[in-house]
């Protein structure tokens, strides 16, 4: 390709500076969502476990890779819109305290 021809960034073509996608560091193919690796983290375990404990075995597993800095918090809100859905596989346990949840006490079933 000609240097007239080509696009250009930096005095260089644009060919030669753009890395493939799967060359970026930031870049994660993920397998699956964090709702369905929360439902196989959760039919393996067999028991309730806390949004944390289903982000430490989920991304100890490799079933997850995030790239922000609360995956917890995302895998909460997942299982969150998951119980809004009546028809849904997922139960969740609580004690109830004064005026909802008490703390610590939600899991996931």
């Amino acid at each position: 390709m000609t240097a007239r021809g080509a696009l250009f960034r930096i005095g260089r073509p644009i060919s030669d500076t753009a890395a493939p996608i799967a060359a970026s560091p930031t870049y994660h193919r993920h397998t699956m969502t964090y709702l369905e690796a929360a439902e196989v983290v959760l039919k393996a375990a067999r028991r309730s476990l806390t949004a944390g404990e289903i982000t430490a075995i989920a991304r100890g597993r490799g079933l997850i890779h995030p790239t922000g800095k609360t995956p917890e918090a995302t895998i909460s809100a997942a299982l969150y819109m998951a119980k809004s859905n009546p028809d849904g596989p997922l139960q969740r346990r609580f004690r109830p305290g004064t005026t909802r949840a008490a703390h610590d006490s939600i899991k996931w079933v």
